[in-house]
């Protein structure tokens, strides 16, 4: 089935179901929380939230629009383009993909890859130590950066080819990706979660690595702060 949602609809509810393609335009909004869709696509100022089901091909989010993932999986790719803007803390994607000017928040969830293209931006992890049940995850990964685009990283324990690494990481040669070496990030995100991958850095692009504060140096100073209000009590 394919379905497109006119200006007359303003919200569908995805439950269950199996469907070829649904489309947002204006202002529209989707939410899946069920069912199996190959394709779906937003438009213009329209927003799609999904917490479950399958998206089995792919879902492209072009213009302004949005989209959050708290669950479920997309079996191929997520666009991300134009300007639209994306938050994902949880469910799986399979290739996590920002071009143009797109933008793409990542706290949660698991991908096997991740592309940024043109100016386009990810951030992963966040700014301070939050532990939460939905932790991203890349094990085995593969990130490229093309043109100008950014990849930044909230976290700690970075190493790049085992070696600690911190601060902006770039091309080698300034070249095409394809041409630059393969090298390999680890380290522990802001949330408590994990990235693990080969990277590739083209062009101007760049990898911003934000180091925070470990978990346990967090508790120390805690606990130093409350025994010197105990104390001055």
């Amino acid at each position: 089935m394919f379905f497109c949602i006119s200006p007359a609809m303003a919200v569908i509810n995805i439950t269950g179901g199996v469907y070829h393609g649904l489309i947002t335009d204006g202002n529209e909004e989707m939410m899946i929380s069920g069912g199996s869709i190959f394709y779906v696509e937003a438009r213009a100022d329209s927003r799609v939230t999904m917490s479950g089901g399958e998206i089995s091909f792919s879902c492209a989010i072009t213009d302004n629009a949005f989209f959050a993932m708290s669950g479920g999986a997309i079996g191929s790719s997520l666009g991300i383009s134009d300007s639209a803007d994306s938050i994902i803390t949880g469910g799986f994607i399979e290739n996590t993909v920002a071009i143009d000017n797109g933008h793409i928040t990542i706290s949660g969830g698991t991908t096997n890859q991740l592309f940024v293209d043109n100016i386009a931006s990810i951030t992963v992890g966040s700014f301070v130590f939050t532990p939460s049940n939905e932790q991203f995850v890349m094990y085995d990964g593969e990130i490229i950066l093309r043109k100008q685009a950014t990849l930044t990283i909230y976290g700690y324990n970075f190493t790049v080819n085992g070696i600690p690494a911190f601060g902006e990481i770039k091309s080698r040669f300034g070249d095409e990706y394809t041409y630059e070496p393969v090298r390999h990030i680890k380290g522990m995100l802001g949330n408590g979660g994990i990235i693990d991958g080969d990277f590739q850095i083209g062009e101007f692009a760049s990898i911003k690595l934000v180091n925070i504060p470990e978990p346990s140096i967090i508790v120390l100073l805690s606990g130093g702060l409350l025994l010197v209000l105990h104390r001055r009590k």
